[in-house]
């Protein structure tokens, strides 16, 4: 059947995943938050507000980008994992440069 070593690639390959979620999730919610409190006092800007609109089509197209890429070595977990990792990153991005002003 499957040997232990090909059992611990997809274990390793799942966390990965798994992470790369978490972290989407975490970065997400945290720049959902840092702009609804700047949007509620008033101090959202119209340079933010521009960049929640267009930094989306941006992060997707290189995620699209990367996923079809990875899709050539037919593995569905590299594939899910290259299609989270550019849209996590652009979120992280986005929370730390909220968290500084």
């Amino acid at each position: 059947m499957y040997g232990m070593q090909t059992l611990l690639t997809w274990a390793e390959s799942w966390n990965r995943l798994s992470s790369a979620y978490v972290n989407l999730g975490l970065a997400s919610h945290e720049v959902i938050w840092r702009r609804s409190v700047k949007l509620a006092n008033g101090s959202l800007t119209p340079v933010e507000l521009t960049r929640m609109v267009f930094e989306k089509p941006s992060a997707f197209a290189k995620a699209a980008e990367r996923a079809a890429a990875a899709a050539t070595r037919q593995d569905p977990l590299l594939v899910a994992e290259a299609l989270v990792q550019p849209i996590g990153a652009a979120a992280r991005k986005n929370a730390m440069r909220l968290r500084r002003g």
